[in-house]
Order: structure tokens, then sequence, then C-alpha cells
């Protein structure tokens, strides 16, 4: 039994077993978490739960868990559901979601436009001598060996995707860790997921619900009533995503060679990749700091640093960058999240009209793959989408925010398009050509793509 509460983050757990009864669970549960504050319990039963109740004894523990009052029992309002469905409900993204939970047996649960139906796929025929669980539960594991049971699960997330329509498949469950890599159309969970599923079912009801009633009820329910979207932070990087600053760069060598001749130029971008290379970000007036100590008697500097701080920045945005932001307000807040000095990238965004179009959301670090945490406290969200030119950086936020991110790649730029940088990084959820692609997208494909495989356009 794992045991989470809201405010803490280290999970408790508690033994379990066939000896494990209802009354001796809430029991381990209450004293394991004596003095924690909560005003409301979710749990994830083992077996067929019907209007919120369980319908069958579990197979791997004690008896006495159907008709038992866990409300009174535990002093609190509590809300059961399958432990597949919440599970598949802390991994729900949008569109049409499969779940299946690789453990002890196999737990199904399917989410179609935030309506959720606990499944029982299990005991369905696989093939002639065995179910489907036969095959990818822990039996069917022990009994194949690892490689031909992954052969199994690969076979099964193909024929119950295509059966059931499904848009991606989420594996969670003990043994998806067994799995080399997901087999395709598929991805894995995240431990936390199930926990996310439990909260949901109390602070998410007009978003994500747990399917009740006759069928024809839960058509009705979900063609009548929209999900409400969850708070999305759209993040944008600037240089050569929003604006293109390459071709900023080539309107300053031009008129650094112009105004202090080649040689001097060449020395100035001699100083500006040291400078970055110490510094992790490009500083151009930084540079020309240091420029100025070599040589400070040169008056052409100053023609220099105008040009530099008042550049028409609104005229190097690429087509439809302003359009992509008003895009997205529909679905959530955009945000731009920027490396950069302190004194030229901000006045880059405010000349740019960037600021503007944000209202003033704007982050600017040094690293900002290292400020996650920042972000959050400043942006929290339940999603976030980051659109950036720099595969690199994507994969690392990816790598930290797992499923909780949607990483949008845009080739624009020197970085995008470098042959080393591709070959060594990871794909992004997904990959444009063009900022404005994303005008063709909407917030369902946005989210689901960080679950899916990677989208290329």
């Amino acid at each position: 039994v794992k045991v989470l509460a809201t405010g803490h983050k280290k999970m408790v757990e508690i033994p379990s077993g066939p000896r494990m009864t209802a009354k001796k669970m809430v029991a381990a549960v209450r004293q394991a978490t004596a003095g924690w504050k909560y005003d409301a319990v979710s749990i994830g039963y083992p077996g067929p739960v019907v209007h919120g109740h369980p319908v069958s004894e579990p197979h791997n523990l004690g008896s006495g868990w159907v008709g038992f009052d866990y409300q009174k029992a535990f002093g609190h309002p509590v809300k059961i559901i399958n432990d597949a469905a919440m599970q598949a409900l802390g991994s729900y993204r949008g569109a049409r979601m499969l779940f299946l939970g690789l453990g002890t047996g196999l737990g199904s649960a399917l989410i179609v436009d935030g309506v959720i139906e606990p499944m029982e796929l299990a005991h369905l025929p696989y093939k002639k001598d065995g179910t489907y669980e036969d095959y990818v539960g822990v039996a069917g594991l022990m009994r194949l060996g690892k490689k031909k049971w992954r052969h199994h699960v690969e076979e099964v997330v193909k024929q119950l995707k295509t059966a059931l329509q499904a848009d991606f498949v989420v594996l969670g469950g003990g043994n998806a860790k067994r799995l080399k890599k997901p087999p395709p159309g598929s991805c894995l969970g995240e431990n936390s997921d199930a926990f996310r599923g439990g909260y949901r079912l109390w602070t998410k009801p007009d978003e994500v619900q747990p399917a009740s009633g006759a069928p024809d009820q839960r058509r009705k329910s979900a063609a009548t009533k929209s999900p409400v979207p969850a708070k999305v932070i759209f993040l944008f990087d600037v240089d050569n995503t929003l604006l293109d600053n390459d071709r900023v760069t080539d309107d300053l060598k031009r008129h650094l060679e112009r105004e202090v001749g080649p040689e001097h130029a060449q020395h100035y971008w001699s100083l500006f990749e040291q400078l970055r290379s110490e510094l992790g970000y490009a500083d151009y007036l930084g540079a020309l700091q240091r420029y100025r100590s070599e040589y400070p008697h040169d008056p052409r500097l100053l023609t220099v640093s105008h040009f530099l701080v008042n550049y028409p920045f609104a005229n190097r945005l690429f087509p439809n960058s302003l359009d992509v932001i008003e895009h997205v307000k529909q679905w959530g807040r955009p945000v731009i999240l920027s490396d950069g000095d302190v004194v030229f990238q901000p006045r880059k965004v405010d000349r740019s009209g960037l600021f503007e179009a944000v209202d003033g959301n704007v982050l600017i670090y040094v690293h900002k793959e290292n400020e996650l945490d920042d972000v959050e406290q400043r942006y929290p969200g339940e999603h976030y989408v980051l659109v950036d030119d720099k595969l690199r950086i994507l994969a690392a936020i990816k790598k930290i925010w797992g499923s909780r991110v949607t990483t949008v790649f845009v080739r624009q730029g020197h970085y995008a398009l470098d042959p080393k940088i591709l070959s060594i990084c990871p794909a992004a959820d997904m990959s444009f050509e063009r900022i404005g692609d994303l005008l063709d997208y909407d917030l369902q494909r946005l989210r689901g793509a960080a679950l899916a495989i990677p989208v290329l356009s």
C-alpha cells in the first residue's frame, strides 16, 4: 500500500499480502500517517469497482473489502476507483488514451474526451492457450522470460490500441520498467501518476470524471459537457524561435565591418565567443565593453553601441510569431523563457513587441534548464508546452518534467540545422519547420504529444 498526501513529498509504503483486510489496511494507513492533515481520501482498488464500491474481493489480499464502510473507518469522505483507472486518470493528457498496467496481472482503462471507463481486458482470450494476462502478467514474464514477454507486450499493445482506436497507450505498473523501450504508439507512465489520479478525483471533477451510469448516459454526458481545459503554460524561446536572431547577427557583422574594418570586426567576434564560453550565453554589449578596454580611444564604438541598442527587432520576428502567441492564449498563458544578459536581451524582447504580446510574462536566465523550480513557482501549471529551436534544451527539460511537458522543436536557425546536434540529441515530442506551423494544432494534440510518439510536420 503506497500513501501520499497533499503537501507531502515523501511516499509512505505499507507491506500488504494475503492477510491484509480492509480493516487492517485502514488501521495501518492511519497509523503511518498520524499527524497528517487531509480532508478526503482516494483509493485505487485492485479489482472491479461499480458506482464507487468494490464488487469483488481482491485476488492477492485478504477478505472483507466488499461492503466495508471506508468513509466511517477513515472519518473523511472517500472515493474509490479501480487502481489501473486511477493511474490512467493521473497520466491522461487529452485525446483517446488507453492505459495498460503491467503488474501481477493486466490492469486496463480507457479515457475518451475526459470520461474514464475502467476495463477488464485481462481475462479476454489472447492465444488459444491463454488470456492477455497469462502472457503479459507476471506469470507470463516468469514462464516466457524477458525477451518473449517483451514481444508479447508489443503485440498486445498493437492489438488493443487498434481494437479500441486509441490515439496512444500509456504503460504503467511495476513491470513496465522491464521493457527496454516502449512499443510503437506507447509511452511509459510515471510513478506519480496514480497519486495524481487520486488528487484529480477531487480537484478536477469537471475535467476528467470516472464514468458512472448507463452507457447511453455516459455518452450524453461526454457529448454535452465539454472538459474544462487544465491550466497550461506555453513557454517560448526568443532567439531563432520567435525572432530571426541569425539575421540580427548578420546585420551586426556587416555594420561592424563597415564601421571598424574587417580586422577589428573579427577581433570583436573573438571576444564575443570568449565571453559566451565564460558566461554560457551571448552578451553583445559585454563583448563591446571588452573591445573598448583594448581600444579606449576608438570613437567608432559609439556607432556600434547605437546600432545595437536601437536595432529594429520587430522587423526580424518570424512570420506568424505574434499570431502563434495570440493563438495559444485561448488555452493558457504564454510566457517568454529565454537565456541572455540583463540588458540587451530584455531590450530585444521589448523592442520586438514580444513583451507586450505575452502581457509582460518574461523570464530571462543564464541557463533556463537549471531554473525549472523557479519557473514552476512563478508560473505554476498542470502542463507545460515548451517551444524552442535548441534540441539540447528541449531534451534536458523533458528529462526533468517528463510527461508534464510537451517539447516542440522549431527547425529555424543554425542550432536547429546543425547535423552534429541533431545526431546526438533525442527527438522532441513535436517538430515543425517554422513557428507558424503551430497555428494548425489545437490543445488536445499539443498535450497528447507529450505521451505519444514524436509528431513531425
